[in-house]
């Protein structure tokens, strides 16, 4: 049989994009011949294209905006143009306008990658025109969607209720390949006898790192670990220096993601607390809880979503309100000053780590994509 041509869209660049290169590597799994169409990192960094593997990556002249989606969609028309595929995986909806045509005409078997709940972002309820437009565009792709794929259990059901024409919808979590024990480069280990509360990840707003911050206020001996960069960062700063809080408070660069599990066992706790401002955060599930499972941690997170349900089922840690710093230091203390009990979770999150794997994901991916090669037969 001829090798399935396929074409795999991001308007983000493949940087840190750890769901995607998954899914490419279940593609080469299957010896598919993979163009991937996608935008340039920070710095015009390249990506060398791999045997069955041709990158090209679109030099944005705009970062955000209208014009940043114009750009790559004018570009995307273009080469679908001149280019045909037998299979087409799309994440995210931003690229649905540069498709749209071109689906309607050829008809290559589409896959969707629903990364987040789009309706539910606050880049799209929080404006009128922004909502129908985008709305509009993911409702008209909807018609030739051939496999939705989605990252949690609320999410999948939203699109089942939205979308009740798309058969074949399946769930593919962001879990991360494990990591063995491994000799970290000195300026990786922490010297900190402390209990060691991490966050990792980009610093953006209603992620509830400001009231993480001010959580400590009522903490003795916890220590908080930022790891990451982001538009908050200099606020960040600025809040700590305002609290007093630079004993309690580390900032670390962004970690090496083939080091970031084995820098996470050093410490106690894993948070993720978002803020409930929008459905999808309320539906989200981050890569960094499963990469806190994997790297053995217990964890706190935002009560009344998604991962409050996995905490709950699977007994790996505690809830708070991420509006409330003091509840969130009460949850931290709970585990931190109860080592019985902290062990129990741990013992809990090592049960959870072997039910959640990437070869397990991954497997379920690759039947995903063998049921789409059969659309073509």
């Amino acid at each position: 049989m001829t090798k399935i041509k396929s074409l795999f869209i991001s308007i983000d660049p493949l940087e840190n994009r750890r769901r995607l290169l998954m899914h490419l590597d279940a593609a080469r799994s299957l010896n598919w011949n993979i163009f991937v169409f996608t935008s340039a990192g920070e710095n015009n960094s390249k990506h060398e294209s791999e045997e069955n593997i041709v990158i090209k990556e679109i030099n944005l002249r705009f970062k955000k905006g209208p014009l940043k989606f114009l750009q790559f969609n004018i570009a995307l028309f273009l080469h679908l143009l001149h280019n045909n595929y037998d299979i087409i995986y799309c994440r995210g909806i931003w690229p649905f306008p540069g498709l749209l045509f071109n689906t309607f005409i050829k008809r290559e078997v589409l896959i969707f990658d629903a990364h987040e709940y789009f309706p539910g972002l606050e880049l799209i309820i929080n404006s009128y025109l922004r909502r129908k437009i985008w709305l509009w565009f993911e409702k008209k792709m909807s018609k030739y969607i051939s496999v939705l794929m989605t990252v949690s259990e609320p999410i999948l059901t939203k699109y089942e209720l939205l979308y009740p024409a798309i058969k074949n919808k399946v769930l593919i979590r962001n879990i991360p390949k494990v990591q063995g024990e491994k000799q970290l480069p000195d300026d990786l280990i922490l010297k900190v006898e402390s209990p060691v509360i991490l966050f990792h990840g980009v610093f953006l707003p209603s992620r509830g790192i400001e009231n993480l911050i001010q959580a400590m206020e009522y903490l003795d001996q916890e220590i908080l670990l930022l790891v990451g960069d982001g538009i908050l960062r200099d606020d960040l700063k600025l809040l700590v220096d305002k609290k007093n809080l630079q004993k309690k408070v580390i900032f670390k660069a962004p970690i090496p993601h083939h080091d970031l599990i084995s820098f996470a066992r050093q410490a106690t706790i894993g948070t993720s607390l978002l803020l409930p401002v929008s459905e999808n955060h309320i539906y989200a599930m981050p890569n960094k809880f499963f990469e806190y499972i994997q790297a053995g941690l217990p964890v706190v997170v935002s009560e009344h979503t998604t991962l409050a349900e996995y905490v709950s089922q699977y007994k790996i840690g505690l809830t708070a309100n991420p509006n409330d710093p003091k509840d969130i230091a009460i949850k931290i203390k709970e585990l931190t000053s109860d080592i019985a009990y902290l062990n129990e979770c741990r013992e809990k999150v090592k049960k959870a780590a072997a039910l959640f794997t990437y070869d397990n994901e991954v497997q379920k991916l690759i039947e995903v994509f063998r049921q789409t090669e059969m659309i073509l037969k």
